[in-house]
C-alpha cells in the first residue's frame, strides 16, 4: 500500500508526457492560468459518543448518547446530597428507539428510580415536563441548548422519601408543629415534547399516578398521624390513586441557560388529578413561572427576577396534603426548612444581583417574598427572607451554588447542583 501511494504521488508532482514536440520545433506559448487555491475541506463533525464508560463526559455542555454516566444531585428537597449512576443507549440496535436507566440515593435515605424508552434523541434538548407530583418550582426541566426535534417516550419512576416534612396547612402553621411522614410515589407515563420554533417549546403528559404515605423516619419527630387527624389533613387516612394529563408550554429568548439582558423566560402548566380511588380527591392545578434578566445602565452585574404563582381547583373536595403547593427548601423562601408553608395556592417572587467575581464565580445578594392560602384571593400574610449567594460556573453552565439566608425563624445553608433559575 505505501509503494502504491508513492507511485501515485510521483504521478502527481509529474505530467505524463504525450506528443512532445521534435527537438528544436517552436513551441507556440500559452497564456498562463491563474493559480487556483484549493478548496477548504468541508468540516468533519465528530462522530456521536459512543463505549460503555464516559467519565470525564468531555465538555461538559455534551453528554455521551450510549454509555454509564454518573448522577448527582437531589432526590426531593430536604432529602440531602444524593449519589447514582445509570445507563443510556438512544439508538438500540442501531435504530430510532432508545433506553435511559438510573437510580440515586440521598445521604438521608431518599432513593429515586427512573426508566425512559421510546424516541429519546432529542430529549435532553426540549422541554421536559416533569412528573405531576413534582413541585411547581421545578416542573418544567431547563435545557441547556434547545434544538428543534420531537421527542416521545415512555416515563416510569419510583420514588421513596422517608423524611417528609409537615407542620400543618396554610399561612399560620407554626415551627413547633413539625412532623414528618414517609410518601412513596410510583407513576407511569406516556412523555411528548417538542421545540416547535427557535423560542416555543411545548410539552405535554399523560399517565397513572399512585402514592403510598407511612410513618416517618426521623426519630427526632413525631409523625404527622400522630399530631394530626384526618379531617384536618386530606389524604392522611389513605392516599388516592389518580390518573393525570398535563400540558406545559415555554417562551424562552435566553441563549440556553446563559441568561443575557433582556432575555425573558414565559412558561405556564395545566394538570388535571383524577382520583380513581373512594375519596374523590379530585383536582386541577395551574402554575406560572415568569423570570427576566435587567442590565441596569452604571451598575455591575444582571439583576434577575421571578415570579412563580400556583393554584389547585379543587370545589369542594381537598388535595392531599402531599401534593399541595408549598414554599420552603433550595428554591422559594430560601431561609425555610422544605414544606415550610403549604396549601392549594402559592404566590412567591425572588430578585437576585448577579455580579461575576471572576469567569467561574458568582456571588448573587437576593431577596425572597411568598405566600400561600386557600386561593390566590385568600393569601395569607407574605414571609421574606435576604441572603447571598456564591456560584461555580462552567461557561454557560452553572455547576454548583452555597446561599445563605436568614429569615424570622433564623438562618440557613443551602447547597445544591445548578442554577437556582
Amino acid at each position: 500500500m505505501i509503494a502504491v501511494c508513492a507511485v501515485l504521488v510521483l504521478l502527481g508532482a509529474a505530467p505524463l508526457a504525450t506528443g512532445a514536440p521534435p527537438a528544436g520545433a517552436a513551441v507556440p506559448a500559452t497564456p498562463s492560468e491563474p493559480r487556483q487555491e484549493p478548496a477548504p475541506a468541508p468540516r468533519q463533525e465528530p462522530p456521536p459518543a459512543s463505549g460503555w464508560l464516559h467519565w470525564p463526559p468531555g465538555p461538559l455542555e455534551e453528554e455521551p448518547q450510549r454509555g454509564f454516566f454518573p448522577v448527582v444531585g437531589s432526590v426531593a428537597s430536604g432529602g440531602g446530597l444524593a449519589l447514582g449512576g445509570g445507563y443510556r443507549d438512544y439508538a438500540l440496535f442501531g435504530g430510532p428507539v432508545g433506553f435511559e436507566a438510573s437510580a440515586l440515593l440521598s445521604v438521608r435515605g431518599y432513593q429515586s428510580y427512573r426508566v425512559h424508552l421510546g424516541l429519546l434523541a432529542p430529549h435532553r434538548d426540549t422541554l421536559d415536563l416533569r412528573p405531576a407530583d413534582q413541585p411547581v418550582a421545578s416542573m418544567l426541566d431547563n435545557r441547556r441548548h434547545p434544538r428543534r426535534g420531537v421527542a416521545v417516550y415512555l416515563d416510569a419512576g419510583y420514588r421513596s422519601l422517608p423524611r417528609s416534612r409537615f407542620y400543618g396547612i396554610g399561612p399560620g402553621s407554626r415551627p413547633e408543629d413539625r412532623t414528618d411522614y414517609l410518601l412513596r410515589v410510583a407513576a407511569l407515563d406516556l412523555a411528548v415534547q417538542g421545540q416547535l420554533t427557535p423560542r416555543l417549546e411545548l410539552s405535554a403528559r399523560a399517565g397513572v399516578l399512585d402514592l403510598a404515605t407511612g410513618h416517618g423516619r426521623d426519630d427526632d419527630f413525631p409523625s404527622t398521624g400522630e399530631r394530626f387527624t384526618p379531617a384536618q389533613v386530606p389524604g392522611l387516612a389513605s392516599a388516592p390513586r389518580y390518573v393525570v394529563a398535563g400540558v406545559g408550554a415555554a417562551f424562552d429568548t435566553r441563549d440556553g441557560l446563559d441568561a443575557r439582558g433582556g432575555a425573558v423566560f414565559l412558561s405556564g402548566v395545566a394538570w388535571r388529578f383524577h382520583d380513581t380511588s373512594a375519596r374523590h380527591l379530585h383536582f386541577t392545578r395551574l402554575a406560572f413561572d415568569g423570570r427576566t434578566y435587567l442590565d441596569v445602565p452604571a451598575v455591575p452585574g444582571l439583576l434577575a427576577l421571578r415570579t412563580v404563582v400556583a393554584t389547585d381547583l379543587a370545589g369542594d373536595a381537598g388535595v392531599p396534603f402531599f401534593l399541595q403547593n408549598s414554599l420552603g427548601g433550595g428554591d422559594l423562601l430560601r431561609a425555610f426548612g422544605s414544606n415550610r408553608w403549604q396549601d392549594r395556592a402559592l404566590a412567591h417572587a425572588t430578585l437576585e444581583w448577579r455580579v461575576a467575581l471572576h469567569p467561574a464565580v458568582e456571588i448573587a445578594p437576593f431577596v425572597d417574598a411568598g405566600t400561600v392560602g386557600r386561593g390566590l384571593r385568600r393569601l395569607g400574610e407574605p414571609k421574606a427572607c435576604a441572603g447571598v449567594g456564591l456560584r461555580a460556573r462552567w461557561g454557560t453552565l452553572a455547576l454548583g451554588r452555597v446561599d445563605w439566608a436568614r429569615g424570622s425563624e433564623g438562618s440557613r445553608v443551602v447547597f445544591d447542583l445548578g442554577a437556582v433559575f
